[in-house]
């Protein structure tokens, strides 16, 4: 009842609040069970309910963390792809090895570039369409 003593019952999932109509809207403001939005909404898009909340923010794929190669601040999402070496924006700065066979050299993604143009172990195809050595 608007007008009486009661706002009531706003119990769904778990809040067993009740009380008066002039204590609701300062109640809906700390209750638990409310969704909230999330400190990094802008990008999230999730609204938590407000006691899940701090724990959705520590998980959150759209927090800033930085690489632990290059520091560059990534969202926590993005991460696993920047560190994979498959990857296009791949980070220039992780340690990878040198994929020929037999190598065995060690450098950062940038470095690996100019290693490969004069590595040994790099196989190159002859230039002329016809050769039979292309084989």
């Amino acid at each position: 009842d608007v007008n009486g003593s009661n706002a009531g019952d706003v119990r769904g999932e778990g809040c067993t609040w009740r009380g008066r109509i002039a204590c609701y809207f300062v109640h809906l403001g700390e209750c638990e069970w409310a969704p909230v939005e999330c400190a990094f909404s802008k990008f999230c898009g999730e609204k938590p309910l407000r006691k899940d909340l701090e724990a959705h923010e520590a998980a959150c794929g759209s927090l800033k963390v930085p690489c632990n190669d290059c520091k560059m601040p990534l969202q926590r999402r993005a991460l696993a792809e920047h560190r994979d070496p498959a990857a296009p924006a791949f980070c220039l700065a992780k340690a990878i090895e040198c994929p020929n066979a037999g190598c065995g050299e060690r450098g950062t993604r940038a470095e690996m570039g100019v290693h490969r143009a004069a590595c040994e172990h790099e196989e190159v195809a002859c230039v002329f369409p016809r050769c039979d050595a292309r084989k």
